[in-house]
Order: C-alpha cells, then sequence, then structure tokens
C-alpha cells in the first residue's frame, strides 16, 4: 500500500509552489486568517473522534504487519 503512494505524481501528491503563491495573492490577509481559523477548528474537531471499529481494526492490522 505504502508504495503506491510513494508512486503518486509529485502535482497530485502536493501542489507546486508557484500555484499556491499565485493563488495567495488572490485572497485578502484577513480571509485567509479566517479561513486558517475555521480549518484548524474543523480539523481539530475531527481529530477528537474516535476512529469506527473496522477502521481501527484495519489500522491495528497495518501496524502488525508493518513491525513484522
Amino acid at each position: 500500500m505504502s508504495a503506491s503512494v510513494a508512486r503518486a505524481p509529485r502535482d497530485f501528491a502536493q501542489p507546486p509552489l508557484e500555484i499556491l503563491r499565485e493563488n495567495e495573492s488572490n485572497l485578502s490577509p484577513t480571509v485567509r486568517d479566517h479561513l486558517g481559523e475555521r480549518l484548524r477548528a474543523m480539523y481539530g474537531q475531527l481529530r477528537e473522534e474516535p476512529l469506527p471499529p473496522r477502521l481501527r481494526d484495519l489500522v491495528h492490522q497495518l501496524a502488525q504487519t508493518g513491525s513484522e
């Protein structure tokens, strides 16, 4: 599974810096700050949610496979 992630195209895994810089100038600092606050809050809440049992079991299986 990790092999497929390692072979992902560069533009899929991480956008080129030029694209980020071009889009950055389109937003005012106030809008960027607001979006940053909202995203941090959203991901903070998501991080607090427990994993569904099936996903938790899969993660556990992957951890055991990787340590062998």
